[in-house]
This record gives structure tokens, sequence and C-alpha cells, in this order.
């Protein structure tokens, strides 16, 4: 099922994006929203799609794409979001959706009140091995979760709550399918307002708790979710060869020679369905309000340095 996409924003993400749909002929790229030239766009992947200097140029092509991906930095990201809602354009959208918890929850209801398709690109929900360990867990037995994502930077114009921790939350909500009882967060390796690294704590009572660290003031990237739930162990490594073991023994999946970006775009397009719209957009709410609530408690920790 090929489908007419159209790319919003290619920066480092929007290009990852473009490299792919054009490698696999999957998809076609119809046209791109960016202020790169075509040459450097060509410099990225060689494409026909109609290049627009603006957005606002989008109405006029709306019968002619069947869907968006938009990856411009998440500033700007939740005007565009709405605009695409609204011209009734399913949209695949780059996380956070938005640095503000209202903004971001307006666009969900948003979605769900026109009946428009929402997928926040969580990139590691898509990912073989997450997928893999999801299908494989039991319903019995209380979990827990150590979940790492760190690196020396980036450093944005924005918390690093909202670009490592999202990766982790999308994961740790999405097995536990609720949201935790408690949350706390204590900071560390604090280097500046928007530098840190920080140990988050989700209790969800009888279901098990989880610990989280995130943080672009580390010395080595990481990207870790350790799973035990009874006799169980799981280990999803991104950085490791053996992406995923199961009590030490190194798992592979059907999926395994897919990349995390044509997982998604396989979901987004209708290929394959790996979580419904519903469970989607509940896990986008649940992620805003946790990030919503560690950004307070990091806002209070933060008069101590």
């Amino acid at each position: 099922m090929t489908r007419r996409l159209a790319l919003v924003g290619v920066g480092k993400w929007g290009a990852n994006f473009l490299r792919t749909i054009v490698a696999t002929g999957q998809d076609e790229i119809s046209l791109i929203v960016s202020s790169k030239s075509r040459e450097q766009l060509d410099a990225i992947a060689l494409s026909k799609a109609l290049l627009l200097t603006d957005i606002s140029f989008i109405d006029s092509h709306v019968d002619e794409i069947d869907g968006v991906i938009v990856a411009t930095p998440p500033a700007v990201r939740a005007a565009i979001v709405e605009k695409l809602l609204r011209l009734g354009l399913p949209v695949l959208a780059e996380k956070p959706l938005s640095l503000q918890r209202d903004e971001s929850l307006k666009l969900i209801e948003l979605a769900r009140s026109v009946g428009v398709p929402l997928v926040e690109d969580f990139i590691h929900l898509f990912s073989w091995p997450y997928l893999k360990l999801n299908e494989q867990l039991g319903n019995n037995s209380p979990m827990e979760i150590v979940s790492r994502g760190s690196n020396r930077g980036p450093f944005r114009d924005y918390s690093p709550l909202y670009d490592h921790s999202p990766h982790d939350l999308a994961m740790i909500l999405q097995v536990f399918g609720c949201m935790p009882e408690s949350i706390s967060m204590e900071l560390q390796g604090v280097e500046g307002e928007l530098a840190f690294g920080a140990n988050i704590a989700l209790d969800f009572g009888e279901l098990g708790q989880a610990d989280i660290f995130s943080s672009n003031t580390s010395a080595k990237k990481q990207r870790l979710f350790e799973l035990r739930q009874g006799e169980q162990c799981w280990v999803y490594d991104d950085t490791s060869v053996d992406k995923l073991t199961r009590n030490g023994v190194a798992q592979n999946s059907a999926l395994s020679s897919c990349s995390s970006i044509q997982l998604v775009l396989d979901h987004f397009c209708g290929r394959k369905e790996f979580y419904k719209q519903k469970k989607m957009l509940w896990l986008s709410q649940a992620v805003a309000e946790v990030l919503c609530r560690l950004e307070f408690q990091y806002r209070e920790s933060i008069r101590n340095y």
C-alpha cells in the first residue's frame, strides 16, 4: 500500500525520513516543506517532490497527499500539526508534540474530535527489540523497569527532559498501560539550566515500578531498557550488538532487518498495526502529563544549584 507523503522540516530526523522513504520506494515523497534548497535536498536523497518554502502553501495540495510527517523544531510543531489536522490530513509528528502540556492536549483532543490519525513518533516503540519484548510479556506479575537514555548533548534551547525522557516514558507507560501513582525526580550532573541529568522514579503500585535516568551531561551514550517480571529479564540495549536478550540469551525477530523509521512508516501508512490509534493518543496524553509534572519538579529543584 503506497502512500503519497509530505515532509515538513528536513533537519536530522526529517533527513532520515527522506532517505528511508526514497531508498525503500514503498511510499512516495510528493511534497516537501523546507527552507533548504533543491540542491541541498538532492544531496540527502533524490526525489521528485514539489518543494514549498512555507506551510501555508500546503492548503492547495491537500488532495495530492495521504499523510504528513512533521519533523520541525518543537517550538513551532504544535501550530503546524494543528493546521494539518484541521485540513483532515493524517500526521506523524516527532516527539514532543509541544513543549507545553496544554498545547499537546489540545492537539490530541482535536485528533479525537475530527477522527484524523495522529501518531507521535516515539521511535523506540517501533524498534524490533521493543516490539518483540512487548509480545512476550505476561500480565500476572509485577514489573520492575530500569530505563536509561543519556549522551553528551545534544544541548538545545529547551529542557533535556523533553529530549531523552519521552522515549523512556513512552515505553514504560505503554507496558503498564496506566498512569503512575507517584512521580519523583532528583537532579545530578547539573552543568547549567539546560544541561543536567535526572533520576526519575515512577511508582505503579501493585503493578510495579520504573526508574529512569535521563541526561545530556553523561560521558557516554546509553539507550537501555531492562524489564524484569517474575523469573524473566529482558534487556533492550540499542548500543549493543545483541539488541535484545532474554535471561542473557540473544533474541531475534522477523522484523530485525527493518529500521525503526521503516516500521513507524509501515504503521503510519497502514501496512502494519502495532498499536491502536486510541492507545497512541492516550500514550501521547500520558507522556505530556508526566513531562509537565517532571518539569514542575525540575523548576523547583534547579533553584538549589
